[in-house]
C-alpha cells in the first residue's frame, strides 16, 4: 500500500510487473477501417484457468486487497 497526501494505492505485482502484464499481451491494429486486438494468453494466465489451487490462493490474496480498502 502507498499512501500519499490526497491518495491510497493497493499495488498487486509480481515480479516487478503489473499483474495485468502476467496475463495478457493485448495488440490491436488497424483493418479495412476497423480496429482489431489479438489477445495473447501469458502462462500465469492459463495456470489460473487450469488449476484451482492456483486460482483459489490468487483470490485469497485478492480477496486481503479488499479486506485492506
Amino acid at each position: 500500500m502507498i499512501e500519499e497526501s490526497k491518495d491510497s494505492w493497493l499495488v498487486y505485482e509480481v515480479g516487478k510487473q503489473a499483474l495485468g502484464a502476467h496475463l495478457f499481451n493485448v495488440k490491436g491494429e488497424f483493418y479495412r477501417g476497423e480496429r482489431i486486438y489479438n489477445v495473447v494468453h501469458k502462462d500465469f494466465f492459463v495456470a489460473l484457468s487450469q488449476d484451482l489451487s492456483i486460482l483459489k490462493d490468487f483470490l485469497r490474496l485478492m480477496g486481503e486487497v479488499l479486506d485492506s480498502l
